[in-house]
Protein backbone atom coordinates (compact mmCIF):
# COMPACT_ATOMS: atom_id res chain seq x y z
CA UNK A 1 0.00 0.00 0.00
CA UNK A 2 2.77 2.39 0.76
CA UNK A 3 4.58 2.13 -2.51
CA UNK A 4 1.52 2.03 -4.34
CA UNK A 5 0.88 5.54 -2.99
CA UNK A 6 4.00 6.76 -3.45
CA UNK A 7 3.98 5.68 -6.89
CA UNK A 8 0.77 7.35 -7.45
CA UNK A 9 1.68 10.72 -6.29
CA UNK A 10 5.17 10.26 -8.04
CA UNK A 11 7.25 10.37 -4.91
CA UNK A 12 9.52 7.03 -5.47
CA UNK A 13 11.91 9.39 -6.45
CA UNK A 14 11.71 11.12 -3.44
CA UNK A 15 12.54 6.97 -1.29
CA UNK A 16 16.09 6.04 -1.26
CA UNK A 17 16.80 3.68 -4.13
CA UNK A 18 17.46 0.22 -2.03
CA UNK A 19 14.03 1.45 -0.32
CA UNK A 20 12.29 1.65 -3.86
CA UNK A 21 13.97 -1.67 -5.07
CA UNK A 22 12.46 -3.45 -1.84
CA UNK A 23 8.88 -2.06 -1.69
CA UNK A 24 8.40 -2.63 -5.60
CA UNK A 25 9.75 -6.48 -4.91
CA UNK A 26 7.40 -7.08 -2.42
CA UNK A 27 4.17 -5.23 -4.15
CA UNK A 28 5.59 -7.33 -7.14
CA UNK A 29 5.54 -10.84 -5.04
CA UNK A 30 1.71 -9.75 -3.17
CA UNK A 31 0.39 -8.48 -6.47
CA UNK A 32 1.65 -11.88 -8.23
CA UNK A 33 0.23 -14.18 -4.84
CA UNK A 34 -2.98 -12.02 -4.74
CA UNK A 35 -3.54 -13.10 -8.63
CA UNK A 36 -3.55 -16.53 -7.65
CA UNK A 37 -6.27 -15.94 -4.78
CA UNK A 38 -8.78 -14.77 -7.17
CA UNK A 39 -8.39 -18.04 -9.19
CA UNK A 40 -8.41 -19.81 -6.43
CA UNK A 41 -11.49 -18.12 -5.01
CA UNK A 42 -13.07 -18.53 -7.95
CA UNK A 43 -12.85 -22.20 -8.09
CA UNK A 44 -14.00 -22.67 -4.61
CA UNK A 45 -16.92 -20.43 -5.41
CA UNK A 46 -17.71 -22.72 -8.63
CA UNK A 47 -17.26 -26.07 -6.39
CA UNK A 48 -19.33 -24.61 -3.82
CA UNK A 49 -22.10 -23.57 -5.98
CA UNK A 50 -22.02 -26.64 -8.38
CA UNK A 51 -23.42 -28.83 -4.94
CA UNK A 52 -25.76 -25.46 -3.39
CA UNK A 53 -24.04 -24.26 -0.77
CA UNK A 54 -24.66 -20.80 0.30
CA UNK A 55 -21.76 -18.34 0.59
CA UNK A 56 -20.15 -15.14 1.10
CA UNK A 57 -16.42 -14.11 0.60
CA UNK A 58 -15.79 -11.77 2.88
CA UNK A 59 -12.83 -9.65 4.30
CA UNK A 60 -9.68 -8.97 2.30
CA UNK A 61 -11.48 -11.71 -0.43
CA UNK A 62 -14.46 -9.31 -0.47
CA UNK A 63 -11.96 -6.10 -0.30
CA UNK A 64 -9.86 -7.31 -3.45
CA UNK A 65 -12.94 -8.47 -5.83
CA UNK A 66 -15.00 -4.71 -4.79
CA UNK A 67 -11.47 -3.33 -6.64
CA UNK A 68 -11.14 -1.00 -3.92
CA UNK A 69 -7.08 -0.88 -4.32
CA UNK A 70 -6.02 0.90 -7.07
CA UNK A 71 -3.73 -2.70 -7.58
CA UNK A 72 -4.63 -5.85 -6.50
CA UNK A 73 -0.70 -5.72 -4.89
CA UNK A 74 -1.84 -3.42 -2.15
CA UNK A 75 -3.13 -5.97 0.31
CA UNK A 76 -1.61 -8.57 1.99
CA UNK A 77 -3.17 -12.05 2.74
CA UNK A 78 -3.12 -15.20 4.34
CA UNK A 79 -6.22 -16.90 3.86
CA UNK A 80 -9.66 -17.01 2.05
CA UNK A 81 -12.51 -15.92 4.77
CA UNK A 82 -15.85 -17.65 3.73
CA UNK A 83 -19.02 -17.14 5.53
CA UNK A 84 -21.15 -19.92 5.08
CA UNK A 85 -24.77 -20.94 6.16
CA UNK A 86 -24.75 -22.48 9.44
CA UNK A 87 -27.04 -25.76 8.77
CA UNK A 88 -24.18 -26.37 5.26
CA UNK A 89 -20.71 -25.79 7.58
CA UNK A 90 -19.93 -29.03 7.75
CA UNK A 91 -21.06 -29.95 4.63
CA UNK A 92 -18.97 -27.68 3.10
CA UNK A 93 -15.85 -28.50 5.05
CA UNK A 94 -16.57 -31.84 3.61
CA UNK A 95 -15.99 -30.98 0.42
CA UNK A 96 -13.42 -28.69 0.67
CA UNK A 97 -11.58 -31.88 1.95
CA UNK A 98 -12.39 -34.09 -1.02
CA UNK A 99 -10.50 -30.96 -2.69
CA UNK A 100 -7.46 -31.73 -0.73
CA UNK A 101 -7.97 -28.77 1.65
CA UNK A 102 -7.46 -30.22 4.66
CA UNK A 103 -7.05 -29.51 8.76
CA UNK A 104 -4.96 -30.76 11.34
CA UNK A 105 -7.44 -30.73 14.32
CA UNK A 106 -10.68 -32.48 14.48
CA UNK A 107 -13.77 -30.69 12.53
CA UNK A 108 -16.21 -30.70 15.48
CA UNK A 109 -13.11 -28.49 17.06
CA UNK A 110 -14.82 -26.11 20.00
CA UNK A 111 -17.53 -26.15 16.71
CA UNK A 112 -20.14 -24.32 19.02
CA UNK A 113 -17.94 -21.80 20.73
CA UNK A 114 -15.96 -20.92 17.38
CA UNK A 115 -16.64 -18.65 14.69
CA UNK A 116 -14.70 -20.55 12.12
CA UNK A 117 -13.99 -23.71 11.76
CA UNK A 118 -10.66 -24.91 12.00
CA UNK A 119 -8.06 -23.62 8.94
CA UNK A 120 -8.00 -25.71 6.19
CA UNK A 121 -4.69 -26.10 3.58
CA UNK A 122 -4.34 -27.79 0.52
CA UNK A 123 -0.10 -28.58 -0.20
CA UNK A 124 -0.81 -27.63 -3.95
CA UNK A 125 -2.62 -23.93 -2.71
CA UNK A 126 -1.07 -20.61 -1.79
CA UNK A 127 -4.16 -19.84 0.46
CA UNK A 128 -5.58 -21.59 3.56
CA UNK A 129 -9.02 -21.25 3.29
CA UNK A 130 -11.34 -20.36 6.95
CA UNK A 131 -15.22 -21.21 7.15
CA UNK A 132 -16.87 -19.26 8.95
CA UNK A 133 -20.49 -19.50 10.95
CA UNK A 134 -20.22 -16.31 12.82
CA UNK A 135 -18.28 -13.03 11.63
CA UNK A 136 -17.33 -12.33 15.38
CA UNK A 137 -16.18 -13.89 18.30
CA UNK A 138 -19.17 -11.53 20.22
CA UNK A 139 -22.94 -11.79 18.73
CA UNK A 140 -23.77 -8.95 16.89
CA UNK A 141 -27.89 -8.57 16.59
CA UNK A 142 -28.97 -8.42 13.10
CA UNK A 143 -25.47 -8.91 11.58
CA UNK A 144 -25.10 -12.50 10.66
CA UNK A 145 -25.40 -14.40 7.91
CA UNK A 146 -28.77 -14.17 7.54
CA UNK A 147 -28.09 -10.49 7.44
CA UNK A 148 -25.07 -10.20 4.85
CA UNK A 149 -26.68 -12.83 2.53
CA UNK A 150 -29.92 -11.15 2.35
CA UNK A 151 -27.80 -7.90 1.12
CA UNK A 152 -24.79 -9.73 -0.71
CA UNK A 153 -23.68 -8.64 -4.25
CA UNK A 154 -21.87 -10.32 -7.20
CA UNK A 155 -18.64 -10.13 -8.46
CA UNK A 156 -16.59 -11.20 -10.97
CA UNK A 157 -19.01 -14.33 -10.41
CA UNK A 158 -18.22 -14.70 -6.56
CA UNK A 159 -20.52 -13.73 -3.78
CA UNK A 160 -19.72 -10.61 -1.38
CA UNK A 161 -21.17 -8.72 1.39
CA UNK A 162 -22.58 -5.05 0.08
CA UNK A 163 -20.04 -2.19 0.14
CA UNK A 164 -21.96 -0.70 3.11
CA UNK A 165 -21.98 -4.58 5.04
CA UNK A 166 -18.21 -4.61 4.38
CA UNK A 167 -17.36 -1.49 5.88
CA UNK A 168 -19.46 -2.23 9.14
CA UNK A 169 -18.05 -6.21 9.11
CA UNK A 170 -14.34 -4.05 8.71
CA UNK A 171 -14.86 -2.07 11.86
CA UNK A 172 -16.26 -5.04 13.58
CA UNK A 173 -13.53 -7.57 13.01
CA UNK A 174 -10.97 -5.05 13.97
CA UNK A 175 -13.03 -3.83 17.84
CA UNK A 176 -14.40 -7.06 18.43
CA UNK A 177 -12.28 -10.00 17.05
CA UNK A 178 -8.37 -8.13 16.79
CA UNK A 179 -9.45 -7.04 20.86
CA UNK A 180 -9.16 -3.12 19.47
CA UNK A 181 -12.16 -1.58 22.00
CA UNK A 182 -10.80 -4.15 24.89
CA UNK A 183 -6.97 -2.98 24.80
CA UNK A 184 -8.29 0.83 22.97
CA UNK A 185 -5.58 0.00 19.99
CA UNK A 186 -5.60 0.98 16.32
CA UNK A 187 -5.04 -0.28 13.02
CA UNK A 188 -3.34 1.21 10.38
CA UNK A 189 -4.93 -1.81 8.06
CA UNK A 190 -8.21 -1.37 9.59
CA UNK A 191 -7.95 2.71 9.11
CA UNK A 192 -6.72 2.21 5.05
CA UNK A 193 -9.49 -0.26 3.88
CA UNK A 194 -12.23 1.59 5.71
CA UNK A 195 -10.88 4.56 3.67
CA UNK A 196 -11.36 2.89 0.41
CA UNK A 197 -14.39 1.23 1.11
CA UNK A 198 -15.85 3.94 2.60
CA UNK A 199 -15.48 5.96 -0.97
CA UNK A 200 -17.99 3.21 -2.52
CA UNK A 201 -20.51 3.07 0.36
CA UNK A 202 -23.82 4.83 -0.19
CA UNK A 203 -24.11 5.35 3.61
CA UNK A 204 -21.14 7.31 4.56
CA UNK A 205 -20.30 6.74 8.30
CA UNK A 206 -18.81 9.88 9.89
Amino acid sequence: ALFINLKNKEYLSSVPTELNKYLKEIHEINFNRNEELIKEAKEISKIFIEEKINHIFIKGTANIFSKIYSSIGERMLNDIDILVDPSQLILAKNLLNKHKYISSKNSTYELNKAKHLPRLINNHRIFAIEIHRHLFRKRIKNFDFNHINKNKIIKDTIPIPSMNDQLINNIYNFQFNDFGSNQLKYSYKSYYDYFLINKKTSDKIK
